[in-house]
């Protein structure tokens, strides 16, 4: 899992599913938003979750699109 995106209150996780071969079963990309618990309502990320987040950046998933 790595992190492709990181916006003011939401980021973006990025995986691979191996199939038994070795290869790669199934790609995919999530949106999380962050919350408030309180509220509800969305949240900003704070800094430190941000610094976290910046140790697992890389490259968006590429993702074949269905016909």
């Amino acid at each position: 899992m790595w992190v492709s995106h990181v916006g003011g209150s939401s980021i973006e996780v990025n995986y691979e599913i191996p199939n038994l071969n070795g290869g790669i079963a199934a790609r995919a990309a999530t949106t999380v938003v962050m919350v408030d618990l309180e509220t509800g309502k969305p949240r900003r990320l704070r800094e430190d979750e941000r610094g976290a987040l910046a140790e697992l950046h890389d490259e968006p998933v590429e993702i074949r699109r269905r016909r």
